[in-house]
């Protein structure tokens, strides 16, 4: 799926560069991880990293909201603020959401669960070429 696109604002909205800044440089401070099967309370879960994620939603976010959620896959489950940074509409009753986790940054114990979730649902490259040959 493709990165939202749009004009870059002073409030974190997604620019056409996916996350680049100027001159095409990564901003974001984390790595992202491409998940598959993950979902929240509020939407599936599209990809993440240790400072927030971007989800597919059926409610619209307003951008600056705070939202508590709980991520969970049957085994593992966490439960964090995360803070709308924007939001655009996909279709009638779809909207992407790019959320960053509010809190305390220095907590281990929720950092590793969301770390093991992203491993455990990540999307590698083989995945995405097993997808693309039976379509």
């Amino acid at each position: 799926m493709a990165r939202p696109a749009g004009k870059s604002s002073a409030s974190g909205s997604p620019s056409s560069a996916g996350g680049r800044g100027p001159g095409g440089r990564e901003r974001r401070k984390s790595r992202r991880t491409d998940v598959c099967g993950l979902w929240c309370d509020r939407g599936q879960i599209l990809d993440m990293s240790a400072r927030g994620m971007r989800l597919t939603s059926f409610r619209r976010w307003s951008e600056g909201q705070v939202r508590r959620l709980t991520i969970s896959d049957g085994e593992v489950s966490v439960t964090i603020d995360a803070r709308c940074i924007w939001c655009r509409q996909e279709g009638m009753f779809s909207h992407l959401v790019g959320v960053a986790f509010e809190g305390d940054s220095l907590d281990e114990r929720r950092d590793e669960a969301l770390a093991r979730l992203a491993r455990q649902h990540a999307r590698d490259a083989d995945d995405l070429a097993d997808t693309n040959d039976g379509a």
